[in-house]
Parts: C-alpha cells; sequence; structure tokens
C-alpha cells in the first residue's frame, strides 16, 4: 500500500512519497500504411499515412512546454519520423537516444504477414511465451529485453522526466508489468500516450 501523500492535479496523479518521482511518458509511433493494411511490421518498416503524420502533431501540442531530461527512440524509421514530427514542435534541444532496445517484437517468418491470416499461432505464442517465433523472439525474451531497459533507466533517470517513443507491443509489455490491470485503451487502434509515474516501488498511470 501506498504510504505517501496523493496530490491530484488537473486531473493528473502525482505520488508524493519518501523518494524522488520519476515520469515516463509512453508514445507509440504514428499510423502506418501497413498498420492500416494489418499488415505485421515487426522490424520491417513502412511510411506514416495523413493521419498518422496528423495525429503526432495532434499529440505533440498536449507535451508543449514539459521538458524532458531524456528521450529514448527505437531506432526504426517509423518511430524516428514520428519523432522527428514531435519535436518540431516541442521545446526540446536534448540529444535523442536511438536504440534497438525498445524495438518491437520481433515476428521471425511472421513478418509481413498479415495478421488475420496468422491470428491463431499469435494467440497461441501469448499463451506460449516461451515459444519463439520461427528465426524470432519469444514473448519471454521480448518481455525481459524492454523490462530490464526501462528498469536500467528508472535508476539512471530517478527524479527526472523521460519519453519513450516506440512501438504497440512495447507500450502493452511496459504497462501489463508495472500497471494492474490496464483498461481497454490498451489496444492495437489506441495511438494516445501513457503516462507513468515512479515512485519507490509505487506506481500510478494515466492516458492523456
Amino acid at each position: 500500500m501506498y504510504s505517501g501523500i496523493v496530490v491530484f492535479r488537473q486531473g493528473v496523479i502525482f505520488l508524493m512519497g519518501n523518494g524522488k518521482t520519476t515520469t515516463l511518458y509512453l508514445m507509440r509511433h504514428g499510423e502506418t500504411e501497413d498498420n492500416v493494411r494489418r499488415v505485421i511490421q515487426s522490424h520491417n518498416d513502412s511510411p506514416l499515412t495523413q493521419e498518422g503524420i496528423v495525429a503526432t502533431r495532434g499529440r505533440a501540442r498536449m507535451l508543449k512546454g514539459i521538458i524532458f531530461d531524456a528521450i529514448f527512440c527505437s531506432d526504426l524509421e517509423r518511430t524516428r519520423k514520428s519523432l522527428e514530427i514531435l519535436l518540431e514542435k516541442l521545446d526540446s534541444n536534448i540529444d535523442v537516444n536511438y536504440c534497438t532496445e525498445i524495438r518491437e517484437l520481433d515476428f521471425g517468418r511472421f513478418t509481413g504477414k498479415n495478421v488475420d491470416d496468422v491470428k491463431e499461432m499469435i494467440l497461441l505464442h501469448k499463451k506460449q511465451t516461451w515459444k519463439h517465433y520461427p528465426d524470432g523472439e519469444s514473448g519471454d525474451s521480448f518481455s525481459k529485453r524492454i523490462i530490464d531497459f526501462v528498469e536500467n533507466v528508472l535508476r539512471r533517470y530517478e527524479g527526472k522526466i523521460v519519453l519513450f517513443m516506440t512501438h504497440y507491443g512495447v507500450v502493452e509489455t511496459i504497462l501489463k508489468h508495472y500497471v494492474k490491470g490496464p483498461d481497454k485503451r490498451l489496444n492495437t487502434r489506441n495511438y494516445d500516450t501513457g503516462v507513468l509515474w515512479f515512485n519507490n516501488k509505487d506506481v500510478s498511470f494515466k492516458w492523456i
């Protein structure tokens, strides 16, 4: 149970405990052409749609005025482009950390296939998380890659404000690990920004 003070300010929860509060913003890249076609992108890429570009600009306006201490971006092109659009609207001069650790799950031979054509196999792998996709990752190895990276960032940037520009699978993995019972907005059609507040072992969350 949380033993500190909880403060509500403009609909946002702030944890006022004995330690420093670290804020992590989770952003998914803008909608891509393959998202619309329901094609598994994995470590491949496709261009952002016009809707994806416009929506990313809209999300940038919601973050205006926030001074980030660190920005981490998946090194794939769709996240790079989304971050480029975002930074056009933000007052941020810090260097961006482009990294492989927050890439999407490697679906191996399923990459490039339509989701509906391999839906049963995907559901099987979600249940049997130790199984690797052919020539790809397992759910367990993917989760370890993501959570190890997050934990390292939390230690390094304690009390700071951090932004991740990443992918749906990464956002899903982080929220399911740290948040008890994420709501129905955690789905592949949602491009909202998630915010996590970490204070010692206490975590709170909000969509914005």
